[in-house]
């Protein structure tokens, strides 16, 4: 008999514990709660398999292979609206330019348009997850559009605006594909009105 109350005790305290926890992170998080922002920065990209993407541009002749270089280089933006203090929507678009690794290759030029969120887990670290649509400058079967699908895992410091996020890409697009890490590097600006 005593065990379990022990036992009921020691729950008892872990839960109270965690409770008192999850308030103190509510309460320090609230500065993001029914409020607008908007990020934009540069991006940089290493590139995983440069030579996947296949050009079919002139569809006259067979698809060749495109080689990119290994790294890539870009810019976005994102609106973000944030309901709760914890998760926030995000709309973004940006452009991401790969240079041909030669002679006779081509650049990639990749525009996104993706929706996504970020969930807080902590004060300032986050997950984030985007998808969407890109037009890519190299076509495949007549097709400029690719899908877009961007996992990330970042920081963000509101009293700072620092927005700094680790992401991988994958760029998909009728079984072609181009896949890449990415460091994002933005300020967040607060739209949200002050009382």
């Amino acid at each position: 008999m005593p065990v379990k109350k022990y036992l009921l005790l020691v729950i008892t305290i872990a839960l109270s514990f965690f409770a008192n926890n999850a308030k103190a992170q509510y309460y320090n998080n609230t500065f993001r709660e029914d409020s607008w922002h908007v990020t934009i920065g540069p991006d940089i990209f290493g590139v995983l398999n440069p030579n996947q993407y296949i050009d079919n541009t002139n569809t006259k002749l067979p698809p060749i292979p495109n080689i990119v270089s290994r790294l890539g280089i870009g810019g976005t933006v994102h609106a973000e609206y944030y309901p709760n203090p914890f998760v926030g929507l995000t709309l973004g678009t940006g452009v991401e330019f790969f240079k041909a690794s030669g002679n006779g290759y081509k650049n990639q030029i990749v525009v996104p348009g993706t929706i996504g969120a970020k969930a807080f887990f902590s004060q300032t670290m986050y997950l984030g997850a985007e998808a969407g649509l890109a037009y890519t400058t190299l076509a495949y079967k007549d097709s400029h559009i690719a899908k877009i699908v961007s996992p990330a895992l970042g920081y963000n410091d509101n009293n700072t605006g620092l927005d700094i996020s680790l992401r991988y890409e994958l760029l998909h697009s009728k079984n072609q594909y181009m896949t890449s890490f990415g460091l994002h590097i933005a300020y967040s600006f607060d739209l949200s009105p002050t009382f």
